[in-house]
């Protein structure tokens, strides 16, 4: 058990096991897959009062015990301790290993591999079993551009079947023209640091089509890049099962 501080405190189940010099993060019900990097990392423990836990990914932490319970305090700067305790950045609280709890962390997670689907038109899609969605690329409007398919565990493959026929009628959508009637008032009100307003077919220029998000209800989601006209915030499209647009806005 972790609860982060910083006035907020939120709970969340991971736990932490040290096996053959090597520490887990691991979050239950979280799926592990062959050749990513976790739920395992090297790690460097240096003692003293407070002491010191070095993580091959770079995080630092100081570290006590008081009675049944650890803390770790993470540094605010990656790749830095903590001054001490009462520094910014996260306070992870841990209760050690007792008769309760030690059936939970005493099985590791099996690292599984890959999911693929190769689908007709699009090529390799992998099945993120975490996020609960298929993600590959494909060439939308004569461009490559990365595809995500929302798709629950148990039905993960019955949304692929009206994937062609759902990027077919969004091709005929113009998203440039979409997001420069929706932000280009905004760009130039706002955001352009030149004397000049900027023009619609400059901004439509300027914006390139990114990646494509299908939901479960036939809803999707549009993401551009900015071209730094948003000082590199994403712009995004959100449609209806109809394509009609529900809302355009930057984002991130």
């Amino acid at each position: 058990m972790v609860e982060y501080g910083n006035g907020k405190i939120r709970t969340s189940q991971t736990h932490l096991v040290v096996k053959d010099d090597i520490l887990w993060e691991v979050w239950p019900n979280s799926v592990y897959h062959e050749g990513k990097p976790g739920p395992e990392v090297e790690y460097d423990f240096e003692e003293g009062i407070p002491a010191k836990l070095s993580l091959r990914n770079g995080f630092k932490y100081l570290v006590k015990k008081e009675g049944p319970t650890l803390f770790l305090k993470l540094g605010p700067v990656y790749g830095n301790f903590p001054e001490n305790f009462e520094d910014s950045g996260n306070l992870g609280e841990y209760v050690l290993e007792n008769e309760e709890n030690s059936k939970i962390i005493e099985i590791l997670p099996e690292k599984v591999k890959i999911e693929e689907y190769k689908l007709d038109g699009f090529g390799t899609l992998k099945y993120n079993a975490n996020l609960r969605w298929w993600e590959g690329q494909t060439t939308f409007q004569e461009r490559k551009i990365r595809l995500k398919i929302s798709a629950n565990e148990k039905q993960k493959y019955e949304p692929l079947e009206m994937v062609k026929t759902r990027l077919e009628k969004l091709e005929a959508l113009f998203f440039g023209q979409i997001a420069a009637h929706k932000l280009l008032p905004l760009h130039n009100e706002s955001w352009n640091e030149n004397e000049e307003d900027l023009t619609l077919e400059v901004f439509k220029k300027k914006i390139e089509l990114d990646s494509i998000t299908l939901d479960l209800e036939g809803h999707s989601t549009v993401w551009l890049n900015d071209g730094n006209l948003f000082f590199g915030h994403s712009i995004q499209i959100l449609l209806d099962a109809e394509n009609n647009v529900i809302n355009v806005g930057i984002v991130g």
